[in-house]
């Protein structure tokens, strides 16, 4: 069953929890940090930003 996140979190554990997600997913994938940012074409500093909980445009979580 896929994890959801809790509606009634602060924008800050959202974006952290949202960032646990994004890392669980792309180990489970087997890439790298590397590898996954080239893919959906952002910086490799953006996906550890976000991996991170720190955040990033919509666009980018678009793109993931």
């Amino acid at each position: 069953m896929e994890k959801q996140i809790d509606l009634w979190l602060s924008n800050d554990e959202v974006l952290e929890q949202l960032g646990l997600r994004i890392k669980e997913l792309r180990l489970k994938s087997n890439l790298g940090q590397k590898e996954l940012a080239k893919e959906i074409a952002v910086s490799g500093r953006t996906l550890r930003r976000l991996e991170n909980g720190e955040g990033a445009s919509m666009e980018t979580f678009i793109n993931i």
